[in-house]
């Protein structure tokens, strides 16, 4: 079974309890919205279908992580920890994407052979 990474669970719970201490003061629709989105994935990344499993087993996973595996990586490269740069955008007026080649154009389609009658057989007279 794959196992979420200590420091996305620590994130995850901490924006759960900090939505669910705003939620408690004053509820708007906004904060109800996140507080369901932190709330449903933290289920997905437990691997949980409530709340509270996904609670319990997001400490478990906190409790059963090393402190100091949680804020490194060291089989992965620097420059691959970070996410890869945007694809840079076109300018405006400036030359753009390399547009798709469009297909040549086709007239209409050409008329069908004539039938092929079978030969006359010769007449003698």
């Amino acid at each position: 079974m794959l196992l979420p990474r200590p420091d996305t669970v620590r994130t995850l719970l901490a924006r759960y309890y900090e939505l669910q201490l705003q939620h408690s003061q004053e509820p708007p629709y906004e904060l109800q919205r996140s507080l369901e989105d932190v709330t449903y994935t933290l289920c997905v990344t437990t691997g949980t279908r409530t709340v509270q499993d996904a609670l319990l087993a997001a400490e478990a996973v906190l409790r059963t992580a090393p402190a100091a595996a949680a804020h490194s990586l060291p089989d992965i490269p620097e420059q691959r920890r970070r996410p890869p740069p945007p694809p840079p955008r076109a300018r405006p007026g400036g030359p753009g994407p390399t547009p798709a080649p469009t297909p040549p154009a086709r007239g209409p389609p050409p008329p069908p052979p004539p039938p092929r009658t079978p030969p006359l057989p010769e007449r003698h007279e």
